[in-house]
C-alpha cells in the first residue's frame, strides 16, 4: 500500500485525461486512452446523475461539451449516455466504464464534484467497490460510506 502521497508531487498527471478539447474531449474515452499510451496518471471528474449513476463529467450542466441541455443532477444517465462530447465519437462515460478502461494500468485520481444529491457517496461507492484501490483519501463527511482498499472492505473505518 502507498504510505505517503509524496509521489503525487513528482508524477505527471493528465488532468481530465490528455485532451485538447478540439479532437479529444476532456474526461473522455480518448483522453483516458491517450494518457495511458503515454503512461500518465489520470485525474477524472466524477458527478452523479438523478438516477444515481456516477459519471465522468466536470460541469454542472452538459451544454459546454455536448448538445444536451440540463443539469447533471436532474438528468438520468440513460438520457445522456449517447450524447457525443464536442461532436466526436466519444460519449459520456460512467465511472464503472472508466474504471474498466484504466483497469489499474496507471494511477487514477478521482475528483468528486460537489453534489446536492442525498446519496451521491453511495453511487460512487457502488462503482468503486469492485475496483482494486491502492490508496484512498476521503475529504468531507462520509459517515455511511464503505470503501475498498487492496481488496478489503472497510466500513466506518473498520475492517
Amino acid at each position: 500500500m502507498i504510505k505517503s502521497s509524496d509521489w503525487i508531487k513528482n508524477t505527471p498527471i493528465a488532468h481530465r485525461g490528455l485532451f485538447d478539447n478540439k479532437e479529444i474531449a476532456e474526461n473522455s474515452y480518448s483522453s483516458i486512452k491517450k494518457a495511458m499510451e503515454t503512461n500518465h496518471a489520470i485525474e477524472l471528474d466524477v458527478s452523479v446523475t438523478q438516477d444515481d449513476t456516477a459519471i465522468i463529467f466536470h460541469d454542472e450542466t452538459f451544454s459546454r461539451l455536448t448538445n444536451v441541455d440540463g443539469y447533471v443532477t436532474s438528468s438520468n444517465y440513460s438520457d445522456v449516455k449517447d450524447a457525443t462530447l464536442l461532436g466526436s465519437t466519444d460519449k459520456i462515460l460512467s465511472l464503472t466504464e472508466a474504471l474498466e478502461i484504466v483497469d489499474g494500468k496507471v494511477p487514477l485520481l478521482l475528483d468528486i464534484m460537489p453534489s446536492s444529491k442525498a446519496n451521491f457517496e453511495r453511487a460512487i461507492y457502488e462503482a468503486l467497490k469492485n475496483y482494486k484501490v491502492l490508496h484512498w483519501r476521503v475529504d468531507g463527511n462520509q459517515e455511511d460510506l464503505s470503501i475498498t482498499i487492496e481488496g478489503k472492505i472497510f466500513a466506518d473505518g473498520n475492517e
